[in-house]
């Protein structure tokens, strides 16, 4: 409508732009709609949201939206649990109405028991294709299951439980199988407060597997990491899926022997997905881990795992990944897709870079490493001998490093080296950081140079000095457009409040008291209202 003067007249003149119509907007808005409709033939509003959650007076909102839309054919709702009878009352009215969304909040702990008795009728809503159960108590949810047998229609279930109260995944799996035709199932729940307790099967192993194909969106709150691997093992879903978790690790005393992970790691079942997987990025820090990877536009996976770290690995302060999860991380993506990489915080050491990653990784173009011990990575690549064919890293076309911590950007490079690279370092010295990074990761680039093969986009920082910068001459008009230095690095602040899009799911479900405190200024719940039209 903004482009050009004919686009909005045709825009305007198009009755069925305009059949939608947000009660929560401004009168003004509502109603220049509304003249609009009439101007063009009285054509009628076909789809009507409205929230009135706050509002006093059923009858008021409820013969508000008959008066706007007695023919509407979709209708979405943002209510309490005690106004769901008016609303349905108000359903039955609209004789032409075949697509309900629904978003309950749930007072009843204020008003009386309401929501229990109120679910089992959400199914004679006509059409009832989406709910939102927000601030429920957990019990209610245990009534879930029947409703997904009696909705036939319900594709979208969202629900958050009144103070992240903890639900039990056998809960989780009786509502997962109960909704054969879900395509979106979210769930918020805080963790375990029974954290010590042993693992105990929450599903027959009778060997059969469960096929949820219709499955596109699957977001869980605090689940126990061998719960996730049976979980994906048990059941079947197709391969366009994303799937985001809170993972917490079992204490080592109650788990399974088998199962032995002290430390961050992935769940084997996941490597259906990693193995294709194009993008890894995984943002490491002692308090929180997390490990996002994805094929666009077929799949994405989020894991979000507090305190993955033990105490030995705390102890050590070495300031890389454990053995175990580098073990973890190489078997899971050993796939020739992988594009690109970003690591962030606590890295993999020089060991593994030169002897897992960089040589199976053979088609990685972008490479992002950020951390204090970044300089294991341009060792690995600078130290491969020439004669080596193929060379490490030699698919690598966008290069970034940068030795800060970005959570105490302050603190001073790290002047320390695994036990296993200091092996490697000329008379037995540990390289300084900065020094190492600056000169090794320039000395690869060199070497990329005299090859035929330049980086087409290579930067290097230490610390808040300005960062050094190459681009192939022939890219250079189109790099700088894409990669203006104001995106090459983060601000100084490195303020990871900033990366809401990864963390919004995290924000939901963890409480409060359980964030890190350089994450945690500032966080808001942002609600459990998913009727988006």
């Amino acid at each position: 409508m903004t482009i050009h003067a004919k686009w909005c007249s045709s825009a305007l003149a198009e009755s069925e732009n305009w059949t939608h119509i947000d009660l929560t907007w401004t009168e003004e808005h509502v109603s220049a709609i509304t003249e609009l409709l009439l101007a063009q033939g009285d054509t009628p509003v076909k789809s009507l949201r409205h929230s009135v959650r706050d509002a006093t007076e059923d009858d008021a909102w409820a013969s508000q939206i008959l008066e706007f839309g007695p023919q509407a054919t979709s209708l979405s709702l943002n209510l309490r649990s005690s106004q769901v009878e008016a609303a349905l009352k108000l359903s039955e009215s609209l004789s032409s109405l075949d697509t309900t969304r629904l978003s309950i909040l749930d007072n009843s702990h204020a008003e009386g028991p309401l929501l229990p008795s109120i679910l089992p009728r959400l199914p004679l809503f006509a059409g009832l294709t989406q709910l939102c159960l927000d601030d429920v108590a957990k019990s209610s949810l245990l009534l879930v299951p029947e409703i997904l047998k009696k909705a036939t229609q319900l594709t979208k279930l969202s629900a958050r439980t009144a103070k992240l109260e903890y639900v039990e995944f056998a809960t989780i799996v009786a509502i997962i199988e109960a909704g054969e035709n879900l395509s979106s199932f979210e769930c918020a729940f805080g963790p375990d407060p029974e954290g010590a307790s042993a693992y105990s099967p929450w599903v027959s192993v009778d060997g059969r597997v469960i096929h949820r194909l219709k499955m596109k969106v699957l977001r869980l709150g605090f689940v126990w990491d061998d719960e996730i691997g049976d979980f994906l093992s048990s059941y079947k879903f197709g391969l366009r899926l994303q799937f985001e978790v809170i993972m917490k690790l079992r204490p080592l005393s109650a788990m399974r022997p088998r199962n032995r992970h002290p430390s961050f790691y992935l769940p084997r079942p996941l490597d259906r997905w990693s193995q294709k997987a194009t993008s890894l990025k995984i943002y490491a820090r002692p308090e929180l881990w997390t490990a996002e990877f994805s094929r666009d536009p077929d799949f994405s996976f989020i894991i979000h795992c507090p305190n993955p770290l033990d105490d030995e690995d705390l102890a050590s302060n070495s300031g890389f990944w454990p053995r175990t999860t580098t073990l973890n991380i190489d078997s899971l993506f050993a796939g020739k897709d992988l594009q690109t990489v970003h690591l962030e915080g606590i890295l993999p050491d020089y060991d593994y870079w030169s002897s897992f990653f960089l040589p199976q990784w053979t088609v990685l173009s972008d490479l992002t490493v950020f951390g204090p011990g970044v300089h294991g990575l341009p060792r690995a690549l600078r130290d491969r001998k020439p004669r080596s064919k193929p060379h490490l890293g030699e698919s690598i076309q966008f290069l970034k490093v940068w030795d800060v911590d970005p959570q105490n950007p302050a603190a001073p490079p790290t002047q320390t080296t695994s036990s296993r690279s200091s092996k490697s370092s000329s008379q037995g010295k540990k390289p300084q950081a900065r020094v190492d990074t600056m000169d090794s990761a320039f000395s690869y680039s060199d070497v990329r140079e005299k090859r035929e093969n330049p980086l087409s986009f290579f930067a290097c920082r230490s610390q808040f000095e300005n960062p050094r910068v190459r681009v192939k001459a022939t890219d250079s008009e189109s790099i700088s457009a894409e990669n203006p230095m104001s995106l090459v690095f983060p601000g100084r602040a490195m303020d990871w409040r900033q990366k809401r899009g990864i963390y919004k799911w995290l924000i939901t479900s963890m409480p409060s008291a359980l964030f890190p405190e350089w994450f945690s200024d500032g966080l808001k719940f942002e609600g459990c209202d998913f009727l988006a039209h």
